[in-house]
């Protein structure tokens, strides 16, 4: 679906709009996600120098000294910058994927799903 409305994207909001939808969606269908994003959030922003916001394509946002290293979608769908090395070696344990859309010359991001990790503890 994005591959074909991926366009839409650039349409001031939309993107979050349609992130917000997802996110009562998932609210819906599978609350325990939106407490592993919830705590993803709240483990992120106790680490030094970092800053959680809103994703410009909707979604969160996750900051190391002002500039994204990943952010998570509404739907537990995560991406993630790290170096080639580490990529390579959780591709193949199958624990990742290559970005759904993005493809950056070095490799360098991937995507996995938030609901294919460990369970995360969900605080009350």
């Amino acid at each position: 679906m994005v591959r074909k409305l991926g366009f839409l994207k650039d349409i001031p909001l939309l993107a979050i709009l349609f992130d917000s939808l997802m996110r009562l969606w998932m609210f819906i269908v599978k609350p325990e996600l939106l407490h592993w994003i919830d705590d993803l959030e709240e483990n992120v922003e106790r680490m030094p120098g970092t800053t959680v916001g809103i994703h410009k394509y909707g979604g969160t946002a996750f900051n190391y000294s002002g500039k994204e290293f990943a952010h998570v979608h509404s739907n537990g769908l995560v991406d993630i910058l790290l170096n080639k090395e580490l990529k390579k070696s959780l591709m193949m344990d199958g624990k990742i994927k290559d970005h759904h859309l993005l493809k950056i010359q070095d490799g360098s991001v991937f995507t996995f799903t938030i609901s294919k990790m460990l369970p995360m503890p969900v605080t009350s």
